[in-house]
């Protein structure tokens, strides 16, 4: 064997030691040169890049800060090192914002998408701010003007609760008096929070400019109230008064302001008034009655019927009244007298009615299908009628003012698309090309729209994944630019 079949043999290896060789060379002279030393390998820290800030905004470091900024890690104590993390924090212009003055919040016109602020001025959105908040809202949240503290709560998507100021600048999140998170809601008038502690029910003042819950006081005593999250086991919520569900007790009433407890059972197909006070059902029994259980008086209300509630047949209507779709007529349940009077009936028993869309609070239409003669609008008040003709209905959602979106997913070009109609009108206006899918269906509740107090005359609509805004009168539609964002009006 020669040298050179045996250099090729290996070859390899004779590279490996010339890199191996060469890199040990290069890390002694490195080590010779003081660059690296054994106690900094030792105490080894991640390296951290900090931005360097302009020229003209450096702030001046007095000789107290600047010693303990080139100290050694090692040899800072504990309240040195936490007294340097604050001065590098306030001397960082990174970490602050600049500013901005409030704004006047209308919360009958203004709404928050995503981070940005909108207001409706004359049928036409109008952006008031970007980026004023902190953070994006979620599908889910609501957000809510505090007029005696002039900030803005926002929550709901998740159990916390962000505090902001009228400028955009976030104050905090609400926090209970040992930390985390309120398990429980808040009152109507926004002054006291009800929630759950091992097993009792609490109730504690808010104190919104310093975001955080003071004065608690324990209302009951019997440990017994252990489901979470308490919002997920409530019928009906108020300042005075709360309906718990529970599996072992049944529908269980309890006095906020005595702490008194008192059960009974539950009812089926029930469904919470907008007041958060009523709740109506029925009950597994023969023959079948309705039931309403007023939260702040603790009384039942019990009216024998002559069929059970259909399946998603409980419509609020506001002012303590409420739709009941039965399986030949349709009736008006009424809080003031207790009383259940019919609003609609059909011809013949063989012929039923059932639920269709879902009906507003405020708004006295009901939506129904006929067995034999297809859909129609009712009004509440004057008892008329309104078919809807000609179309293949497969979704629908009432708007404000006997407005109505109309979803048609056919293969005729002439009938398909999403339509805008009103009651009494024949007329549809097409104001997609495409039937809108995903928020809403023929058999769930609709969330698809945003109605704004302060503009009888537009409304928000959510299709394909974008906001527009939709004026009632001409049917035109304006895109609002934050696709893929949620937006929430102001209340």
């Amino acid at each position: 064997m020669n040298l050179y079949t045996l250099w090729r043999k290996s070859q390899k290896w004779t590279i490996s030691a010339v890199i191996f060789i060469g890199s040990t060379a290069m890390f002694l002279f490195w080590w010779m040169k003081g660059e690296v030393s054994p106690q900094h390998l030792h105490n080894h820290q991640p390296v951290q890049l900090v931005q360097e800030p302009p020229l003209d905004v450096i702030p001046t470091v007095d000789a107290a800060t600047a010693e303990i900024a080139v100290a050694e890690p090692e040899k800072i104590r504990p309240e040195a090192r936490a007294k340097r993390k604050t001065v590098l924090a306030s001397v960082n212009p990174l970490k602050t914002k600049p500013p901005q003055p409030p704004v006047t919040i209308n919360p009958q016109t203004m709404l928050i998408g995503g981070r940005d602020l909108f207001s409706i001025e004359n049928g036409k959105l109008v952006k008031v701010r970007e980026n004023w908040l902190a953070h994006e809202v979620r599908t889910g949240d609501e957000a809510v003007y505090l007029t005696h503290s002039d900030r803005i709560a926002v929550g709901g998507s998740k159990d916390s609760i962000q505090i902001y100021e009228t400028s955009g600048s976030y104050c905090g999140n609400l926090t209970m008096p040992g930390g985390g998170t309120l398990d429980g809601y808040i009152t109507k008038d926004l002054n006291a929070a009800i929630y759950l502690r091992e097993g009792n029910i609490w109730r504690g003042i808010i104190d919104w400019q310093h975001c955080i819950i003071t004065q608690e006081e324990q209302i009951t005593n019997t440990g017994c109230f252990l489901g979470k999250p308490l919002k997920a086991r409530l019928l009906a919520a108020t300042g005075k008064a709360m309906l718990y569900r529970d599996h072992r007790y049944g529908l269980v009433h309890v006095n906020l302001d005595t702490g008194e407890t008192q059960s009974g059972k539950l009812p089926v197909n029930s469904v919470r008034g907008p007041e958060q006070r009523l709740v109506l059902g029925d009950l597994s029994t023969h023959p079948p009655q309705l039931v309403v259980f007023d939260a702040d008086t603790g009384k039942e209300n019990y009216i024998p019927m002559a069929s059970r509630i259909m399946p998603n047949g409980v419509h609020w209507l506001g002012e303590g009244k409420a739709a009941v779709i039965l399986r030949n007529h349709i009736g008006l349940y009424d809080h003031a007298d207790g009383s259940l009077k019919e609003l609609y009936g059909t011809e013949s028993r063989r012929e039923t009615v059932r639920y269709i869309a879902a009906s507003k609070p405020g708004q006295p239409y009901v939506f129904f299908e006929h067995s034999t003669n297809g859909i129609h609008m009712l009004h509440t008040k004057t008892k008329a009628l309104h078919q809807i003709r000609s179309f293949t209905v497969h979704g629908l959602e009432l708007l404000t003012g006997g407005y109505f979106l109309l979803n048609s997913d056919v293969a005729e070009a002439d009938r398909r698309g999403t339509w805008l109609g009103r009651f009494g009108e024949p007329e549809l206006q097409r104001i997609f090309a495409q039937p809108v899918k995903g928020r809403y269906a023929s058999t769930q509740p609709t969330r698809n729209s945003i109605i704004l107090k302060g503009d009888s005359n537009s409304v928000i609509v959510h299709a394909f994944n974008d906001w527009h805004l939709l004026n009632l009168r001409s049917a035109e539609i304006q895109k609002i630019p934050i696709t893929g964002k949620e937006l929430i009006a102001i209340r």
